[in-house]
């Protein structure tokens, strides 16, 4: 029977929000590929466009983790929120805004936090030989393979005040992925993190 139970807790996909609900999970965010007009509350935007989740196997916390999908409404409130934060000029919020443009028409980019049971298999920085296989998976079931994950070796207070749902024990990533397919033309894609100890799968929803 504990044999049984411990397999069936490998399969579970943990779809629950961190802290309570805190990261905003299951929120409809609104796709859209073009920059908006206007930014929206930064809080707001953070916690739509946030999913975070969790991989139990043998009854230990393998895998915790969350994502923020940096998409074109995210981009434009970020700016809004680090011009106001840190009082930049006109000229110095131009050149953030056009460097996130430029980030945005390169590649998606994922934020992640990452904790692991075992220190050593926090290593998505490997790629191939990671641990984790790390995608992202459109509206039609296709995969896309990230191009990079590397470290982000901002100080935490930094990372903290941007992604207000990091915690200190866990590892900051930031994973790039080819636009190969137009994942905010769709109604939902998901990010899927899986290793021989099972997978999570984290999904955002269109807003109606």
């Amino acid at each position: 029977m504990t044999a049984r139970i411990a397999t069936i807790a490998t399969a579970v996909l943990a779809l629950g929000a961190a802290c309570g609900g805190a990261t905003g999970d299951r929120a409809p965010a609104p796709f859209r590929t073009d920059w908006p007009a206007s930014a929206r509350p930064y809080d707001r935007v953070v916690r739509e466009w946030t999913r975070s989740g969790h991989l139990v196997a043998d009854f230990d916390k393998v895998l915790d983790v969350s994502a923020t999908f940096l998409s074109p409404d995210w981009r434009a409130a970020y700016v809004d929120f680090t011009a106001r934060r840190e009082r930049l000029s006109a000229d110095a919020r131009a050149r953030l805004a056009a460097a996130q443009r430029r980030a945005d028409a390169e590649a998606y980019e994922v934020e992640l936090f990452v904790a692991t049971y075992r220190h050593e298999e926090n290593d998505l920085q490997r790629g191939a030989k990671s641990t984790w296989r790390v995608v992202l998976v459109d509206a039609e079931g296709r995969e896309i393979a990230p191009t990079e994950i590397r470290r982000d070796r901002r100080p935490f207070e930094v990372l903290r005040t941007i992604f207000p749902h990091a915690r200190p024990h866990q590892v900051a990533y930031v994973a790039r992925f080819p636009r190969a397919v137009d994942l905010l033309s769709g109604r939902q894609f998901s990010l899927r993190i899986g290793s021989a100890r099972g997978t999570v799968e984290l999904v955002w929803t269109a807003a109606r």
